[in-house]
């Protein structure tokens, strides 16, 4: 069976998809350059990706500094004693193009989400 998608945006450096035939919020975000994707599987997890987003646009606000590094954990890795499963590097021009085209809804917006997820170790400051 193939996978029916839709494309939402693109720009010069990255693609952002969201699958169209089962029903479910998946959406896929490629890298131009580097070809690579990352895939958000249902609401929960596009809430917390753009609610880690906005913390990095106020971390920005706050501080001046354009380029940021957003790390992905994952429970069966954290177990192992790795934290990390991947990162990816973004600039202000990213974040800003992220937060523009992943729609949420009104109640999305809305929803608290466990403030510990949020503002996690996982994001923070690329160090440069």
């Amino acid at each position: 069976m193939r996978i029916q998608s839709k494309l939402l945006a693109e720009n010069n450096y990255w693609r952002i998809r969201v699958r169209t035939d089962n029903g479910e919020e998946d959406y896929a975000i490629t890298k131009a350059t580097g070809r690579y994707s990352f895939y958000l599987h249902g609401r929960m997890e596009k809430i917390i990706f753009v609610k880690k987003l906005e913390t990095l646009k106020q971390a920005y606000l706050d501080t001046g500094e354009k380029n940021w590094t957003m790390y992905f954990d994952s429970p069966v890795l954290s177990e192992s004693g790795l934290d990390i499963e991947f990162a990816i590097g973004l600039s202000i021009e990213d974040i800003e193009f992220f937060l523009a085209n992943i729609p949420l809804t009104e109640s999305e917006r809305q929803m608290k989400v466990e403030e510990e997820i949020i503002q996690s170790p996982s994001v923070s400051e690329t160090l440069q």
